[in-house]
Formats: structure tokens, C-alpha cells, sequence
């Protein structure tokens, strides 16, 4: 099913590559694929039809998501996403490697699927995160890399 799906997307049938990750979201229980899908197709195609979905699913993840404030957090984060490294980009924001990025444009994040979701939705290179910080939460923006990337390696962080 995603080789099916895949194909279509790279030959341009954005329609059908749709429908098909949705079938394996229904199948597997997992809408990563398609979020993903819509993530890289977010910017308008022409295709009223096509763009009108993708904004649906896009809108429909944003919904179903924990809305957050860093007001929201008061205990050690059991869940979000490690920064592994550091960067121009995470220097210019004072982030720096083992903080933990536990919300991004207000939303609540526990993996690094979530983190990727939340993170390239749209275009905007300049984002809040809520991040722990030596013991702490504080909230920042950072201004993407070109790339829409932070420039270092994540990985997904789980306390006990």
C-alpha cells in the first residue's frame, strides 16, 4: 500500500496518493504517512479539490491535538523530543543539546512525529517552542534553518 502510494505521489497523482495513505491510516491505525503526505504538499497546487483535503487533515490533526500554554507545565517532562547537538539556529535561540522540546506553536508534543507535524504545518520560519531547560520551562522562538530544520540531530525522549 505505501509503495502504491509513493508511486503516485512521485507521478504527480496527488489525489489518488492521498486516498491511498488514507486507506493505510484506516488499515494501520497510524497517520503518520499521511500527515507527512500533507505536511510536503501544504502549499496550494492549484487543485482546489486536493488542497481543500490536505488543509482538512491538516486542520483535523491541529483539532485533535493538546493545546498548551508554558503555563500548563509544572513537573519534569516524561515525553517530548531531544535536541542532540548544537547549531547557529539553536545558539540564536539559547537552546542548547539535552534541552527538551515539549511543545511547538502551542502544541503538545511527545515524539519526534509529532514535533515534525507541529513544526512544518506551514511555512513560517520563526516558531514558539516550549522547551525544558536546565530544570526549568521556558518558552522561545527560533528561527529555522533554511532547511525548516533546528540543525541538529533529535530523537525522541521518555523519563521514568
Amino acid at each position: 500500500m505505501e509503495a502504491k502510494a509513493e508511486f503516485l505521489e512521485k507521478t504527480g497523482e496527488l489525489n489518488q496518493a492521498l486516498e491511498w495513505y488514507d486507506k493505510i491510516q484506516e488499515r494501520y491505525g497510524s497517520s503518520a504517512d499521511a500527515l507527512n503526505f500533507c505536511v510536503r504538499h501544504r502549499k496550494p497546487t492549484g487543485n482546489a479539490y486536493f488542497d481543500k483535503q490536505v488543509a482538512a487533515h491538516l486542520k483535523n490533526w491541529t483539532d485533535t491535538q493538546e493545546q498548551v500554554q508554558l503555563a500548563d507545565f509544572k513537573t519534569r517532562p516524561t515525553a517530548g523530543v531531544l535536541l542532540n547537538g548544537d547549531s547557529d539556529t539553536m545558539n540564536k535561540a539559547d537552546l542548547h543539546k539535552g534541552d527538551v522540546v515539549v511543545a511547538v506553536r502551542g502544541i503538545r508534543v511527545r515524539d519526534i512525529e509529532e514535533f515534525t507535524v507541529a513544526r512544518d504545518m506551514d511555512a513560517a520560519v520563526t516558531i514558539p517552542l516550549i522547551v525544558w531547560q536546565k530544570g526549568r520551562y521556558r518558552q522561545v522562538e527560533v528561527t529555522l534553518s533554511a532547511e525548516h530544520r533546528l540543525g541538529v540531530p533529535i530523537e525522541n525522549y521518555h523519563h521514568r
